[in-house]
C-alpha cells in the first residue's frame, strides 16, 4: 500500500513487479513522489530480488530521521512474505530498509521451521508510529504436511537506529473455537494513535459460538496503552447486530426477522483511528443462507458496511 510523510512530502508503494517487460513479478520494487505524488519515480530502486523465494504481499511505509526535510533523505521500511518452501509452499519472512535511491538496502530475513512452532505465511500489515516506531503483525502457521496449524499472532517491533530497525517480538496467544488451522484468522491489521502509546490489533476470526454461529467472522480487537509492552483482549463485534445489517436483511433480502439471515465478513478489512481515537473498521460482508445438507453457502449479493 501507499505510505504518506507529511513533514517531508515522500510518498512510498513497494508492490511486486519487473522491469523487464514480459516477465512475472516476482521481486519488489519502489515507485517514489517526492511531492506529495505530483510526480513519480517508477521502479526507483529494487527493494527484494527474490532470492528467498518469489516475493508475495508486499508492505511499505515512510521513515523520516529526526530534522531531516529532504524527502531524497528518507528511508522506506519494507515488509513481504518469499515462496522458499520451508512452510509448504511459503517459509521466508522477509523485511528491511533502503533510500529512495536504493542505497542502504537491508534485507532481513527469517525462514520457518515448522517442526518447532515457526512457520511464516504472510505478513498481515506493518505499521509506523508518528514517534517513528515500527510495527508487523503476522500469523505463524506452521504447516503439518496437511494443514496450516494456526500458532498465534506475532507482533513485532522496530526501534530506529539510524540505519534500520532493531527488533524484538511477542506473541499474542489468543484462542480459536473451531479448530486451529489456518482459516480461522482471515485477517490481522494494526493501528496506534499520534502519540504511540495506545493501539489496537484487529483480527478477522471466530472464537466464541455464543456470541456467533458457525461460518461467521468478526472483529477480535486487542489494545495496547504503553506502546506495544502489552496487548490485551479490549473486544469482540457481533456483527449480527449492527442496524445497517438487519436493516437490509429485511428491506433488501426480504427477511421476515433480523435473524433469519446470518453475516460474516468476509476475508480482508481496513482499520483507522479519529482525531478523538475512536477506532473504525472497514471490511466486505456476505449474507448466509442453511442449504439442505445443513452446510452454508453464499448469496449472490454481497454489501460493504
Amino acid at each position: 500500500f501507499i505510505w504518506w510523510d507529511p513533514t517531508t512530502n515522500a510518498i512510498s508503494y513497494v508492490r511486486r513487479g519487473s522491469p523487464t517487460a514480459g516477465t512475472s513479478g516476482q521481486e519488489y520494487w519502489l515507485d517514489f513522489s517526492a511531492d506529495g505524488g505530483a510526480n513519480w519515480t517508477i521502479d526507483a530502486a529494487q527493494v527484494y530480488d527474490a532470492s528467498f523465494g518469489n516475493g508475495r504481499h508486499p508492505h511499505s511505509f515512510v521513515i523520516n530521521p529526526p530534522g531531516n526535510t529532504d524527502p531524497n533523505n528518507v528511508y522506506i521500511g519494507w515488509a513481504g512474505a518469499g515462496l522458499e518452501g520451508s512452510n509448504g509452499n511459503w517459509g521466508a519472512k522477509n523485511y528491511g530498509v533502503l533510500k529512495p535511491d536504493g542505497t542502504g538496502l537491508v534485507i532481513n530475513h527469517e525462514t520457518s521451521d515448522p517442526a518447532n512452532g515457526i512457520g511464516w505465511v504472510t505478513q498481515d500489515d506493518v505499521y509506523k508510529t508518528d514517534d517513528g516506531v515500527a510495527y508487523m503483525v503476522s500469523q505463524n502457521l506452521p504447516y503439518d504436511g496437511a494443514d496450516y496449524i494456526y500458532n498465534g499472532m506475532v507482533v513485532d517491533r522496530g526501534v530506529w537506529n539510524g540505519s534500520d530497525f532493531t527488533w524484538s517480538s511477542q506473541t499474542i496467544n489468543h484462542p480459536f473455537t473451531i479448530d486451529v488451522v489456518s482459516s480461522q484468522v482471515a485477517d490481522s491489521k494494526i493501528v496506534f494513535d499520534p502519540t504511540g502509546q495506545v493501539g489496537y490489533i484487529s483480527m478477522l476470526g471466530h472464537d466464541d459460538f455464543t456470541l456467533e454461529p458457525d461460518s461467521v467472522y468478526y472483529p477480535i480487537i486487542y489494545k495496547t496503552t504503553d506502546g506495544g509492552a502489552t496487548w490485551n483482549l479490549h473486544a469482540k463485534v457481533r456483527i449480527q447486530d449492527l442496524a445497517g445489517i438487519t436493516d437490509y436483511k429485511i428491506t433488501q433480502l426480504g427477511a421476515t426477522a433480523a435473524t433469519d439471515l446470518t453475516f460474516t465478513t468476509t476475508f480482508e478489512h481496513s482499520i483507522t483511528l479519529d482525531a478523538l481515537g475512536n477506532l473504525h473498521i472497514a471490511f466486505c460482508g456476505q449474507f448466509l443462507l442453511p442449504d439442505d445438507a445443513g452446510f452454508t453457502y453464499y448469496l449472490i449479493k454481497n454489501n460493504d458496511y
